[in-house]
């Protein structure tokens, strides 16, 4: 008798998470987390809430560095 595997779900990537933390944004961006708090709270980036974690889709946070092109944040 053969057992039947489910196929492994497979990673966007490993260097490149769907979802980054505060704290991961805040590295990235070399902001404060008082700054990125503001931008959470007037809607400059979207969160998704799972349970109490905050957390910030990846292509958000590359689609404003890009969009912020070299103006102030």
């Amino acid at each position: 008798m053969t057992l039947k595997t489910q196929p492994q779900p497979k990673a966007a990537t490993a260097e490149k998470p769907l979802l980054m933390t505060r704290m991961e944004v805040t590295f990235t961006l070399r902001i404060g987390l008082g700054k990125l708090n503001d931008m959470l709270r007037k809607g400059e980036l979207p969160k998704v809430k799972i349970g109490r974690r905050c957390l910030i889709p990846t292509k958000a946070v590359e689609a404003f560095a890009a969009q912020a092109g070299g103006g102030t944040i």
